[in-house]
């Protein structure tokens, strides 16, 4: 009997890490909307950092995995790459571009 130590984790792990790290970042970023609306400037940028990463990086991750399939067709991007892109990015987006957008409306004006 053969005794199996570790599993391949390229498919689901990658998933799971870009899905529960875009979470993870989307409450840094929901939670920087106090600082922002103080105009806290460093504070803020330090809290929405994290989900900024993550759109980048899974916008990479997707970008490299569509070029790897030499043919596409529409519903074929739909299902494999949309979908999954904004259900991993999405909460990580809104929520920094939320709080980029409070910090711009209460930043102090400096002549």
């Amino acid at each position: 009997m053969t005794i199996m130590l570790a599993e391949d984790l390229t498919g689901w792990g990658i998933a799971a890490l870009l899905f529960f790290g875009g979470a993870f970042a989307s409450l840094l970023a929901l939670g920087a909307l106090v600082p922002a609306s103080r105009g806290k400037r460093r504070l803020t940028i330090t809290l929405i950092a994290p989900a900024i990463i993550i759109v980048i990086l899974t916008t990479c991750y997707f970008s490299y995995i569509y070029t790897l399939n030499k043919v596409h067709d529409h519903e074929e991007v739909m299902e494999n790459y949309v979908h999954p892109w904004l259900i991993k990015v999405g909460p990580a987006l809104v929520t920094s571009l939320l709080t980029g957008f409070v910090f711009w409306l209460n930043r102090e004006e400096t002549y």
